[in-house]
């Protein structure tokens, strides 16, 4: 049996040694500056923290199996990825100088020299000799490599050879297994913040899980400032702010820089050792150094305004005791005292000599100039307020400010208008006034408007004030009560009466109507401006006999309708017709005219009617009116005459008609 194993032996050797294909590397890694994949979506981190190169490998033909870089000079492949378009990717650390390439079943390629970058992607070419014959074979003494890895996504690197060179494999779960041939094993375990593990396995039918801990060699850093708030960077990368009780993971080293940024303060780098022990390691707190300085700006003058600006901006403007806070370094700040009708003062600082402090700063007052002022009046010895100071009585010669000022004359029995005088530097300004005898009439301001309407002729007057304008209409009036008329072509007149108060404006709006005509038929008059309702007694005379009766007319605006019932005195027949009325008239306060016509049974024929009835204001809500109609039926013409009375507000009062 053991002569039958050795020449099966025999035999399977030679054709497994043939089954092994050559494979070559054509040419070095070649950079590609095009290729940003690098430093953006598929950029990744060695377990030094350092940035990742790519390798992007071309391959002539494919291979059957996971294509495994191998490395010196370096931590090993960080990540491998085989692409859809077949390329290979291969995840490198920058520290890495040399590689190599293998694949179960074919010949692994001699190390090669690399120099890499992080953040940049190499491109290589694999020629892979295709394969010519493949041998299935059934070997017994097969089993199972099972590892149980902590931390859970590590790396786990596999070989025959302490180079572990046959394949690797990221896990995410920390549970390892590969079926190999029985025999000796070596696996290397990395993974990012921990220590390398090295080791042995014998895979055989007895072989059972093993459980590996990598060591931490990472620490948590507990970081304050002072004052908090400030940005928080290790080796260049943002880890929070403070207070920071228990930082990301920090790699272990002796030489870790971190860096506290905040607003207004310097960088603050420190060197921090970390212990790497998977623990929280507390770091001293860090002071800050302030780049600023508070400056208190002062000046005797307290009505002086103060200014602090730089060479480009205004920073702060206030009075004196003001705080500001100014940035330190090489910038020199003004402080400037300013007042109208002064020249202005300035102080300067610079920055560096109030890094950290607070200081004191202050500036002169600002120094008054002055023009010459003569000031005479007729008559003599009026009192004399310059801005509602008094400074003196006429004939008056004084120093006054430059500028614009208000002046104002005072005396028993006159009265004046205050003025404004213009003083210049060095001038003498001479100015004379006459003082008006008698009390001053203290009025107010009357405004007048006329709705959407303008340029309207405006008369406002009394018994003793008459005054014209246009709308928009003011005027300056002593207090009392005034008429207003307001007048324009097309308009009805609108009038109205107010009362102008001493030192206020009063406002008087009067809308403007249009005149009705047969073309324009737009009305926006009040309703109870004129007469709506009509009670009229009306008197026929007939040929052998009259008739009495009354009438009932309704005209809203310019449209409405009537009734009218007679009745014949000696015939003892009725007479009972009705109609339309028209007014022509708008004006309804001075004239009212109407025409009408109607139809109806007339003394027992049918007959139509029509007459005009014309009226005249008589109080303000009563007209006294008088019309003239005739009638006619058959062949008879019979006159009519009505006399009434019309009302507007109806039925608030009590109507009497007839005569």
């Amino acid at each position: 049996m053991r002569r039958i194993l050795i020449a099966l032996q025999a035999l399977l050797i030679p054709l497994l040694m043939s089954a092994q294909i050559n494979m070559s590397v054509n040419g070095r890694a070649e950079l590609d500056p095009q290729d940003n994949d690098a430093r953006s979506y598929y950029a990744l981190k060695d377990a030094n923290d350092l940035d990742c190169a790519i390798i992007k490998v071309s391959l002539n033909n494919p291979v059957n199996g996971t294509l495994v870089l191998q490395t010196k000079g370096g931590s090993a492949t960080v990540k491998t990825e085989k692409q859809t378009n077949g390329e290979w990717w291969f995840w490198v650390s920058p520290v890495v100088t040399n590689i190599m390439f293998s694949c179960e079943g074919y010949t692994p390629t001699p190390y090669v020299g690399v120099t890499l970058k992080g953040k940049s992607v190499y491109r290589m070419k694999l020629t892979v000799d295709a394969a010519v014959a493949t041998v299935t074979t059934f070997t017994l003494g097969s089993s199972v490599m099972k590892l149980n890895v902590t931390p859970p996504d590590a790396t786990v690197f596999y070989g025959r050879t302490p180079d572990c060179d046959m394949g690797s494999r990221t896990l995410s779960d920390g549970l390892f297994e590969e079926f190999l041939d029985n025999g000796t094993y070596y696996y290397r375990i990395e993974s990012r913040f921990y220590e390398k593990l090295s080791g042995k396995y014998e895979v055989n039918e007895h072989s059972r899980e093993v459980s590996v801990s990598l060591t931490p060699a990472f620490s948590y850093l507990g970081l304050d400032s002072s004052p908090q708030g400030a940005d928080v960077y290790v080796n260049g990368r943002f880890i929070g702010t403070t207070p920071l009780a228990k930082s990301d993971k920090v790699r272990k080293g002796e030489s870790v820089r971190v860096e506290f940024r905040l607003k207004d303060y310097y960088i603050e780098p420190i060197t921090v050792n970390v212990v790497g022990d998977g623990k929280v390691q507390k770091v001293p707190t860090v002071n800050l150094r302030p780049q600023f300085g508070w400056v208190t700006c002062l000046c005797d003058d307290p009505e002086a305004e103060l200014v602090v600006s730089d060479a480009t901006k205004e920073i702060a403007r206030g009075k004196s005791g003001m705080r500001v806070k100014l940035n330190s370094g090489g910038t020199t700040y003004k402080l400037e005292s300013l007042r109208p009708s002064h020249h202005s003062q300035a102080q300067g600082i610079k920055g560096s000599m109030i890094e950290g402090k607070d200081v004191e700063l202050r500036v002169e007052s600002p120094v008054p100039i002055y023009g010459g002022l003569q000031l005479t009046s007729t008559p003599s010895r009026a009192r004399v307020f310059i801005d509602g100071v008094e400074v003196g009585t006429t004939a008056l010669s004084q120093r006054v400010l430059i500028g614009r000022h208000t002046v104002e004359l005072k005396l028993s029995g006159y009265h004046l208008d205050p003025f404004t005088i213009n003083i210049e530097e060095g001038q003498t300004t001479q100015i004379s006034k006459a003082l008006i005898s008698g009390p001053k009439i203290v009025g107010g301001t009357l405004k007048v408007t006329t709705g959407k309407e303008s340029m309207a002729d405006i008369k406002v007057f009394n018994s003793k004030i008459s005054r014209t304008g246009y709308s928009p209409f003011s005027a300056n009036l002593p207090a009392g009560y005034y008429n207003v008329e307001a007048k324009k072509s097309g308009f009805r007149t609108a009038t109205g009466s107010v009362k102008v108060n001493e030192g206020k404006v009063t406002n008087l709006d009067l809308k403007l109507h249009k005149e009705w005509n047969l073309v324009d038929w737009k009305w926006s008059w009040e309703e109870n401006e004129f007469a709506k309702h009509f009670f009229d007694f009306d008197f026929a005379i007939r040929e052998d006999d009259v008739a009495v009766g009354f009438e009932y007319a309704y005209c809203k605006k310019h449209l409405g309708v009537y009734a009218r019932y007679l009745f014949s005195v000696d015939e003892e027949s009725t007479s009972i017709s009705a109609g339309p009325v028209f007014r022509l008239t708008c004006d309804y306060r001075k004239l009212d005219w109407q025409v009408y016509a109607g139809a109806g049974n007339m003394y027992g024929y049918p007959g139509v009617e029509f007459g005009t009835r014309l009226g005249w204001h008589s109080s303000d809500f009563s007209w006294f009116d008088f019309g003239i109609g005739l009638q006619t039926m058959e062949y008879e013409v019979v006159p009519v005459i009505s006399v009434g009375l019309g009302i507007a507000l109806f039925p608030y009062y009590i109507l009497f008609a007839g005569f």
